[in-house]
């Protein structure tokens, strides 16, 4: 042993604390390294049996071969082992089903039973040739009191035949004078099945034995099986290989060698196969390894920041030892070896103990888990055991060596570069520091109460309430947040505010990606949603000044979270009610922005708890707890309907979940608010009242109000405020220099004498650290940084100064993006609120009359029409809506009808089409972010009194006014409605349509833009009166021409001259 490995040992003694932590680091690793490798082995290992319980072990069934095939087999290099059955015949039984008349007689080896799955039900295994075992679905379609064990059969055992050609067990039973049957054998009709008996045989049943899942449901005869009493001679067998290798190539080589030999082909254990690793079939050993190869990443990550922060502790620790030995003569490579020779030894205690850990922990979690394992795979009856590969332990030895030692890298190159002189230098001790906050602090995150009772209360709950998958996941995501957090905890980078909260969220985003690989793009998306919620979540319980009370309500959401599947007899859902009670609760303190933000976030959590989510809730929950803490200090009657008012409106007008069990939850959750004790409420945040009462005044004056506060919320955004200057980033470098200047003896000569050259210094350095994000001495000119007699607590004291710049950068960019969100939310609601207040009166219908025909025909193929269109009649007003859906099929109708449907009953509210055509794009965009499609709209609205028209276009195809032989068109640019910007209203085009004029609007599938010649000639040249016949025409007329290769859409009105005094019809 040489002088430097004797000093590494004689450091590691002297710090046993830090010693037995790294150890103890070294044996989590190994052991969790064990784990991995040893759960895949036991998982494979327990496929293995469970398929070969199942389905028998063996790779290829080679059917009806002679017995010179057979002994060709017993020499074939490529076959490891085989067992054999020797086919002796069919024979006529008494049962009821009519398509498995038959018994099939096989005589089997002395090996069958062990490789084949023949497991017993009643009685024993034959023994010679006159016993005999049947299937138990033979009991099952026979008579009671019939194939009993202890019964003596007389079988009159032959063959089947039909047209000359023999029939196996893989050739279904043709009944007598059906000529319809195919057997496969010839291109002929089948003759009906003859069995031309060979010669009988008596047999005792002794035992029953599940049905085989080497008998074919299609089979027309039971297997029955007895022994083989002497050596293969004459007659056929059915044999089942096991080669020597799964190799696809072994398999192709096999089956060409005996297809020709195998009357009744060739069949595969698929199921088997892809447990022993032929790709081919889509293994199970592919899935594995995948699944070893990133749960070791990510241990190794967790590992790797744990077992450094110990090794770098060491060597800033013993800064001073290695310059000293560096000034006496030690190279590099020796120093490296030093920190090394501490690895190699920490390693060489470490894993044997984590390898010996990881096997006994496994095997309790195997035995308490295989039951569970068993059940879910769908073998109860193969118990799962616990099994350790030679290889698997020597991979996890292998790769917690490789950690062990990638840990030490960077410690070790660290002390290479320690020269004496800077070791003379550092004044500060080192040692002191780590004793106070090193490793006393890390064995106490190690095995402190709070953070282990966490980790075993998160497995044991998911393991026990959770199925075994999801709760394996989030087991899994636990043991790495502890990992992490033990890692992290003595570093500055876990005193970050943002470290916990992101550390949370990436952890559970790791484990989950596993399982979201080949997922469609909305499963990452709902998974990205959910982390960002566990970081918003976890952000806030650690966030500095939360209160208990705060935390408290916390936990109570997430237990009301937890309870949104629970309904009462199915009438409304515990946890929806409860999370309205506390949202209206926490609306009474909190202003209506932040009220409507927290309901936001509660709703998206109770939106990601179905399987099949919905934004429903999210914007609900956000419009209701915003209008809750509007009408906070009001009776709180008046808060509750305000928050249920969005649940029942958005889940009516979006068609997301039953309306009943929403509207039931919102009055259990209004109703549990109600009847809470005064003194149990928080008082509210504004305790002036308000000075008019909302119900002494009329119903349009209170919505104008409402859109007037709305309003002047929204424009309270931006209203004398003027985007704030960004920091300059000079303010870095002050506040480091007061930090570290202001205590140095050389102050006055850099920022007195040399201030020009000094603060050019920091302007140099400037960009260069922006762009990289932290400060490094290399970004500083010569002169400055050979002058500096403190540049590395300058550096670092300039580095957490630019930590704080752009976190406070982001945070100002991050805060005019959701304030621009929420002006454009509130801006949209207070339009829609505000068109409904000065909605004019319902006037009587003018002398105009008026005619409108439609008529719809779906593409070519299709049974429903992706196109939709409505008349809508309200007081003076007549309204042409067409919608054509994007595609065609059932896809396009829904969302066609459903905008139709939505529109109808903004129009019949009396709202203006303008803002509730932009609303409904909004509605429509959010819909389409949970797979919904988009659609274009058409809309005309006709004042009939007047006879004036204005024509709305969400991205629809051109709209026809004729009056006598003019013809005008009338386009759009915009995009369809879900596609376009929430911030763009529809193209408005308005017009006055004369008595006797046309106007036409069409979708797509009849003309567009660019080929609508033919239907402008068409309309100039129309003289007829009846607009039925106009709509017929142009839809025979496009047919004609473009075939049904999408869907059609007519709708026209028409007005006619006095004299015509046509009635009014639709």
């Amino acid at each position: 042993m040489n002088v430097f490995h004797r000093v590494a040992q004689r450091s590691m003694r002297a710090n046993r604390m830090r010693t037995i932590v790294t150890i103890i680091g070294v044996i989590l690793s190994a052991a969790m390294f064990t784990a991995v490798t040893t759960f895949a082995t036991t998982l494979l290992t327990h496929l293995q049996r469970v398929t070969a319980y199942l389905d028998g072990a063996y790779y290829l069934g080679v059917h009806n071969v002679d017995a010179d095939t057979l002994a060709s087999m017993r020499a074939d290099s490529d076959i490891e082992a085989f067992s054999a059955a020797e086919v002796l015949g069919y024979a006529e039984v008494t049962v009821n089903n009519s398509n498995k008349p038959y018994l099939y007689v096989e005589a089997i080896d002395a090996g069958f039973s062990d490789r084949m799955p023949v497991h017993l039900v009643e009685g024993r295994m034959p023994e010679n040739g006159t016993e005999l075992l049947i299937p138990d679905h033979l009991q099952a379609y026979s008579d009671a009191g019939t194939y009993l064990v202890g019964d003596t059969l007389t079988l009159e055992l032959g063959d089947r035949y039909s047209g000359g050609w023999r029939l196996w067990q893989n050739n279904g039973f043709q009944p007598e004078g059906d000529e319809s049957a195919d057997s496969g054998l010839t291109d002929e009709p089948e003759q009906p099945e003859q069995l031309l008996a060979r010669e009988t045989r008596t047999y005792t049943i002794v035992g029953v034995y599940q049905r085989p899942n080497f008998e074919d449901y299609s089979a027309p005869g039971f297997s029955a099986l007895t022994v083989q009493e002497n050596e293969p001679q004459t007659g056929l067998y059915d044999v089942y290989l096991l080669l020597r290798d799964a190799k696809q190539e072994t398999l192709d080589r096999v089956m060409a060698r005996y297809s020709d030999a195998a009357e009744g082909g060739i069949s595969m254990n698929w199921d088997y196969l892809r447990t022993q690793g032929n790709f081919r079939y889509d293994n199970y050993s592919r899935f594995l390894l995948m699944f070893v190869v990133i749960f070791v990443l990510l241990i190794m990550l967790g590992s790797v920041s744990l077992i450094y922060s110990a090794f770098s502790i060491s060597v800033s620790e013993r800064t001073r030892q290695f310059g000293l030995l560096a000034s006496i003569g030690a190279t590099r490579a020796q120093l490296r070896r030093t920190v090394y020779a501490e690895a190699g030894t920490v390693a060489l205690i470490g894993i044997p103990l984590g390898l010996l850990a990881g096997c006994g922990g496994m095997w309790v979690t195997i035995r308490l888990l295989s039951p569970r394992i068993s059940g879910m795979i769908g073998a109860r009856e193969v118990a799962m055991r616990f099994a350790a590969s030679p290889l698997s332990l020597l991979a996890a030895a292998l790769i917690a060596l490789a950690t062990v030692f990638l840990s030490a890298q960077i410690p070790a190159r660290r002390a290479m570069r320690i020269s004496p002189i800077e070791a003379i230098r550092q004044s500060r001790d080192v040692r002191a520091a780590a004793k106070h906050g090193g490793s006393g602090r890390l064995s106490y995150r190690l095995f402190g109460l709070p953070g282990l009772l966490s980790l075993l209360g998160v497995t044991g709950g998911a393991l026990l309430f959770l199925d075994f998958q999801p709760g394996l996941r989030h087991a899994a995501a636990a043991v790495l947040l502890f990992a992490a957090q033990t890692a992290f905890c003595d570093t500055k980078l876990y005193r970050r505010p943002a470290f916990r909260p992101l550390t949370a969220a990436l952890s559970q985003l790791l484990i989950q990606s596993v399982y979201l690989l080949y997922r469609p793009l909305s499963q990452w998306v709902l998974c990205l949603t959910a982390s960002a919620l566990l970081a918003a979540a976890t952000a806030l319980l650690t966030a500095h000044g939360t209160t208990l009370r705060q935390k408290g309500l916390l936990y109570a959401a997430a237990l009301s979270l937890a309870l949104v599947p629970v309904t009462v007899e199915g009438l409304f859902s515990v946890g929806k009610a409860l999370l309205m009670t506390e949202l209206l609760l926490l609306s009474r303190r909190l202003p209506p922005l932040t009220a409507g933000l927290a309901g936001a976030c509660a709703g998206l959590a109770a939106d990601l708890v179905p399987e099949t989510p919905a934004l429903l809730l999210t914007v609900a929950y956000g419009c209701g707890g915003a209008l809750a803490a509007f009408y906070g200090r009001l009776p709180r009657i008046l808060p509750a309907a305000a928050f249920s008012l969005p649940t029942i409106a958005f889940a009516v007008l979006l068609d997301v979940g039953p309306p009943r069990q929403l509207l039931l939850s919102c009055l259990a959750g209004g109703a549990a608010y109600l009847l809470l004790p005064r003194r149990w409420l928080p008082p509210c945040a504004e305790r002036a009242a308000r000075a008019d009462a909302p119900g002494e005044t009329a119903k349009p004056r209170r919505l104008e109000q409402s859109a007037a506060a709305l309003r002047s919320l929204y424009d309270s955004f931006f209203r004398d405020t003027a985007p704030a200057p960004p920091e300059n980033p000079s303010v870095i470098f002050d506040r480091a220099a007061e930090q570290v200047c202001r205590s140095c003896v050389l102050c006055a000569n850099c920022w007195q004498q040399n201030y020009n050259a000094t603060y050019n210094a920091f302007n140099d350095a400037c960009p260069a650290l922006l762009r990289r994000g932290t400060a490094q001495s290399e970004d500083f000119p010569l002169y400055f940084t050979a002058r500096c007699v403190h540049l590395r607590e300058f550096i670092a004291a300039v580095n957490e100064e630019l930590r704080l710049f752009l976190l406070r950068r982001q945070y100002h960019r991050q805060l005019s993006c959701s304030r621009r969100q929420a002006q454009e939310q509130y801006a949209q609601m207070g339009d829609l609120l505000a068109a409904a207040a000065h909605a004019p009166m319902e006037e009587s219908p003018g002398p105009v009359g008026y005619r409108v025909s439609s008529a719809l025909r779906p593409k070519e193929g299709q049974q429903l029409c992706g196109d939709q269109l409505a008349t809508v009649e309200t007081g003076g007003m007549l309204y042409l809506l067409l919608s054509d859906g994007m595609g065609s099929g059932p896809e396009a109708h829904r969302e066609a009808a459903l905008t139709v449907r939505l529109l109808e009953q903004f129009l019949r509210a009396g709202i203006q089409p303008a803002p509730a055509l932009k609303t409904l794009n909004s509605a429509l965009a959010l819909r389409g972010e949970t797979g919904g499609a988009f659609t274009t709209i058409d809309l005309l609205a006709l004042r009939r009194s007047t006879g004036e028209a204005t024509l709305y276009k969400y991205g629809a195809a051109p709209s026809y006014l004729k009056h006598t032989a003019h013809v005008t068109r009338f386009t759009a640019h915009s995009l369809p409605a879900g596609l376009q910007a929430t911030t763009e209203p529809p193209e408005v085009t308005r017009l006055a349509l004369p008595a006797g004029s046309y106007f036409v609007m069409i979708s797509d599938g009849i003309a567009d833009e660019n080929s609508d010649e033919w239907l402008q000639n068409l309309l100039a040249g129309w003289n007829g009166t009846d607009v039925h016949a106009l709509t017929a025409l142009i839809l025979s007329e496009s047919r004609s021409r473009r075939g049904l290769e999408d869907d059609c859409a007519v709708l026209a009105v028409h007005l006619p001259l006095p004299g015509e005094n046509h009635p009014r019809q639709v």
